[in-house]
């Protein structure tokens, strides 16, 4: 479908005709009885891995993982834990510096190859060379860690237009596209692991962070319809995704800063705590990993009568105070 045309041509209503089709019943008993079988084979596979508790993890030993936002916080923490599997290291950053000097430190205390690379991964245009001048000078991509992004906390109806925007293009548009960018040559090597940073914020909303919420679901959402598409084409079977779910981290000194603001007295999680989890989770082939102290209060919040819900987030847990401040 291409959406150039249809924004081109003029609108054409469907064929009324097409809205019912005869052969529907018999489609729709052959797909509830594949479910079925699914659904019984699915079963199957989950006591099997739940009786082999000494299950070992994937080994990862010298491919080469691509992290972004490396050269500081989760992200550096990501790459010290890879090193630790003995993966090679692109490490992209907007700050170079920053990345050049975790590259220098893992090098020499892991004994791993280590490039630092300078991008500004909410353009396009840098993404394609970035692909490139790695290729080039390391080699294709084993492992995509798609961490970049910004925390927006702000009232929504004061918060700045190309604030909004930003944080659009590095939270969602970026994993994209970096995504886009990578995900064929691993399709063409029939190898290949995508690890994306996502947040409890994708699952559960809250005042002050509208937009960050709303990139966090729609990243969400991609990774969930990406995993079908790839079953569709049968590429699952050689192509790795899984998506973390960790609650506010202890990285920049402005995000505590802010969370101080607002009063906030749940416990924070190191990078290194959620790097961990990762990691250990991508080995495991788990899907989703959600990464949280209160992981339980948060699962129980969906059940809760909705005015109750919006009572606990806004007051229980202090995002009014920030809002009111702000």
């Amino acid at each position: 479908m291409d959406i150039t045309k249809i924004m081109e041509n003029e609108y054409k209503a469907a064929d009324t005709a097409s809205e019912t089709n005869p052969q529907y019943k018999f489609k729709l008993l052959q797909i509830t009885f594949k479910v079925i079988v699914l659904i019984i084979l699915d079963t199957i596979k989950f006591f099997t891995r739940f009786f082999q508790t000494h299950q070992q993890p994937d080994k990862i030993a010298n491919q080469l993982a691509l992290v972004t936002g490396g050269g500081n916080g989760l992200g550096k923490a990501l790459c010290y834990r890879l090193a630790r599997e003995k993966c090679d290291l692109a490490i992209v950053d907007i700050d170079y510096n920053a990345a050049q000097r975790t590259a220098n430190e893992i090098s020499v205390e892991f004994n791993v190859k280590c490039k630092a690379y300078q991008c500004d991964i909410s353009n396009n245009l840098a993404i394609l060379k970035l692909k490139d001048d790695i290729e080039s000078e390391m080699r294709s991509v084993d492992i995509l860690v798609n961490n970049a992004g910004l925390l927006y906390v702000t009232n929504f109806m004061t918060s700045k237009i190309d604030e909004i925007q930003k944080t659009i293009q590095v939270n969602l548009t970026s994993h994209i596209m970096m995504t886009r960018t990578f995900l064929n040559r691993m399709i063409e090597r029939q190898n290949g692991r995508i690890l994306t940073i996502c947040s409890l914020a994708s699952l559960f909303t809250a005042p002050t962070l509208t937009v960050y919420c709303a990139t966090k679901t729609g990243l969400k959402g991609f990774m969930d319809c990406l995993s079908d598409e790839l079953y569709l084409n049968n590429y699952h079977k050689f192509i790795r995704l899984t998506s973390i779910y960790p609650d506010f981290i202890n990285t920049r000194q402005e995000v505590s800063d802010t969370l101080d603001q607002m009063k906030h007295f749940l416990p924070r999680l190191t990078p290194e705590k959620v790097a961990d989890e990762a990691v250990r989770g991508m080995l495991r082939k788990k899907q989703n990993v959600v990464v949280s102290e209160l992981k339980s209060v948060f699962s129980s919040l969906k059940y809760l009568p909705k005015n109750v819900k919006k009572y606990v987030v806004t007051k229980v847990l202090n995002f009014d105070s920030f809002y009111k401040q702000d």
